[in-house]
């Protein structure tokens, strides 16, 4: 007896003949298909798990290959969940139209076509949204959340794969792919200081933005504290209610801060204010340049981050694909959350200053 000969891989057909299934059975199993009942799908992976049964990784990519040809000439289907108070996504405006054209085209080119749900007219409506999607045998659930009340407080993951763009319903601890706020700052930062700017004014009030806004503000007040050249100043973040609350930005009061502390850049998420400065007789950009931190191609004129949602969507797609075509369903444990670089864009609003 050869002691040296190498241990043959424990097969498929082998945790068959061990659980007394077929080997097609098995391996939906060991993919937790949900046509599988979970018990005969536990029974089928402790007899794996005791064999040391372990999957090729190529065969894998291989029959994962195999399955995705076979279900592009099916072309099935992934629901997008609509939360705004349109009845098409694409109808809130230009970010909202590129994430959804974006979410098309790449579940077109992966052999799905897209289901969209307005979620606000079905919940008027009395009607369910999981009856409705498991009707159509919907499994695979991509959200752009709105933010407003939490339409999908009561709904039930645990059958669906799921990823978000951008942010997350709260309260879900979901995956989502989201622009890095903190490289996009940074960016700007870097692009502005190249050009000799030097007291960069920041706005960045907005409550709803949430972590966004955190990771604007840190990243600013990172480069400040690491860059000699920089003249800090006060942030605008809108007025003081009563009780500390803080209110949107006002005209009023952004030009108060404008006039009080004399920005050479005003860094900014909203293109509002650039209008702001405009009426109150402040040429942009040979007074003041105006920087966004979320620029549309739509408005490439202005200088600023175009945070890419159009590559966000995309590899919120493939992210949900992964997981469907892999049989992750329900809300992970432990969420994960993919950050995108942005690009910059030159645009017309800053200049060179000595």
């Amino acid at each position: 007896m050869n002691l040296n000969a190498p241990t043959l891989p424990i097969t498929l057909k082998d945790v068959a003949s061990a659980s007394g299934y077929g080997e097609s059975t098995v391996s939906y199993a060991l993919r937790n298909h949900p046509k599988i009942p979970s018990s005969t799908r536990n029974k089928i992976q402790q007899v794996a798990e005791s064999l040391g049964y372990r999957p090729d990784p190529s065969m894998r990519q291989l029959m994962a290959h195999l399955r995705k040809g076979r279900e592009r000439n099916i072309t099935q289907a992934i629901g997008f969940l609509n939360t705004t108070p349109k009845a098409r996504h694409a109808e809130m405006g230009y970010r909202f139209r590129r994430v959804w054209e974006a979410v098309e085209a790449e579940a077109g080119s992966q052999g799905y076509h897209v289901d969209e749900f307005d979620v606000p007219d079905l919940l008027r409506k009395g009607r369910s949204l999981e009856s409705i999607l498991k009707s159509r045998n919907i499994r695979g659930l991509l959200l752009y959340h709105y933010p407003a009340e939490n339409l999908l407080e009561d709904f039930h993951w645990d059958e669906f794969a799921c990823s978000s763009i951008d942010k997350s319903p709260p309260g879900v601890a979901m995956d989502t792919v989201i622009h890095s706020s903190f490289r996009g700052m940074r960016t700007a930062i870097h692009e502005l200081r190249k050009l000799g700017y030097k007291r960069i004014g920041v706005v960045m009030d907005n409550p709803r933005q949430g972590i966004a806004r955190d990771q604007w503000t840190a990243s600013y007040l990172f480069e400040c504290m690491n860059d000699p050249g920089l003249q800090p100043l006060p942030l605008y973040r809108g007025e003081l209610r009563p009780g500390g609350r803080v209110e949107e930005v006002s005209r009023k009061g952004f030009l108060q801060w404008y006039h009080e502390h004399k920005p050479d850049c005003v860094l900014d998420y909203d293109r509002e204010r650039l209008q702001w400065l405009q009426d109150a007789g402040i040429s942009v950009p040979k007074d003041c340049g105006f920087t966004l931190l979320n620029v549309e191609p739509e408005f490439d004129e202005i200088s600023g981050v175009d945070q890419r949602m159009d590559l966000l969507a995309r590899h919120a797609v493939q992210h949900l694909l992964t997981s469907l075509e892999s049989q992750r369903m329900g809300l992970p444990e432990l969420p994960a959350h993919v950050r995108i670089e942005g690009s910059w864009n030159t645009g017309r609003t800053l200049r060179k200053v000595s």
